[in-house]
């Protein structure tokens, strides 16, 4: 979820959860803004990353959930195009072994973002479109 504070300043909560019956593990959140369709003169302008927030490390229990909550401010460019805005928010290992880094769950959501949390029931929902494995 995205809350809007003032003018481009908005609040981002990610609630990350891991399932009953699960393992509980510590994961890395990453939030990152990009806009959809940016540079607008080129034709090869999807999903432009324009900003990142540093990563949070949380522990999470089975059956539990934690929430992260970051602040954020749009820069101009964003702030003009506020309806490319898009936040993409995925938790992952903190530290692999080896690299790339466990992909555990991911959302996207675009203006004028959800109103629910980005992970939004907190459980996986089946779909595994964004994550590179599915496990509890």
């Amino acid at each position: 979820m995205a809350t809007q504070l003032a003018g481009p300043t908005f609040e981002v909560s990610v609630e990350v959860c891991v399932e009953p019956g699960g393992t509980g593990k510590t994961m890395r959140v990453f939030v990152v803004q990009s806009l959809a369709t940016y540079p607008l003169t080129e034709s090869y302008n999807r999903n432009t990353v324009m900003q990142g927030l540093a990563g949070v490390d949380i522990a999470v229990a089975a059956g539990a959930c934690e929430t992260v909550v970051q602040p954020i401010t749009f820069d101009a460019t964003s702030w003009n195009l506020y309806d490319q805005i898009q936040l993409t928010a995925w938790a992952q290992d903190p530290v692999p072994a080896t690299a790339p880094a466990e992909v555990y769950q991911a959302r996207q959501v675009e203006w004028p973002f959800a109103t629910d949390l980005v992970f939004a029931d907190g459980f996986e929902d089946g779909t595994t479109g964004f994550w590179s494995l599915t496990s509890p």
